[in-house]
């Protein structure tokens, strides 16, 4: 029997040992740091226009159709973007020597008709706000981002009374999401 209390206390003390060798190797946590994480993003909005130049024959119509790439990244609280075409001023060609072609005389057909530039607040840009609204672009939950292009065939009418000359100007291309 008395193997039996030495086979007993030298289990018992093998437990023991075990036991607390787990002890001696349990992980410790640290304390918790933390970080605070932030991220910003800008509305943004651009356009592109190509080609570069236009060039208008003897009918008043342009050579190519006027490409109008719309880029943007947008808030929640817009609706919408208008892009607009425009002159700086109510004579959009001018030869240098007082013979103009009037910006009133310009049309831009963007897929729904042709929209002829007008003086009278048609568009936000420009100081005499000679232009025109080329389309309404819906801006919704599904296209904060986005990008949209229109094709314009532009022209011009009275080509044919006016005199010799080599005619140039600058036809603006701006959008505005509100």
């Amino acid at each position: 029997m008395n193997r039996i209390k030495i086979g007993g206390r030298l289990l018992a003390i093998a437990v023991v040992m075990l036991a607390m060798s787990g002890v001696a190797n349990a992980q410790i946590n640290s304390n918790i740091a933390t970080v605070t994480v932030n991220f910003s993003q800008s509305e943004s909005l651009s356009v592109l226009a190509s080609p570069a130049t236009l060039t208008f024959n003897a009918a008043g119509v342009a050579n190519a159709p006027l490409s109008v790439t719309v880029n943007w990244n947008l808030a929640q609280s817009r609706s919408h973007i208008e892009p607009y075409l425009y002159f700086a001023s109510s004579n959009a060609l001018t030869d240098g020597t007082g013979d103009n072609i009037p910006a009133s005389s310009f049309g831009a057909d963007c897929g729904a008709g042709t929209a002829t530039f007008a003086n009278g607040g048609t568009v936000p840009f420009g100081p005499a706000d000679w232009g025109v609204d080329i389309g309404t672009i819906p801006v919704t939950a599904g296209n904060y981002t986005g990008t949209h292009t229109s094709s314009c065939q532009l022209s011009f009418s009275g080509a044919a009374a006016l005199p010799a000359g080599s005619y140039t100007g600058t036809l603006n291309v701006e959008a505005q999401a509100s």
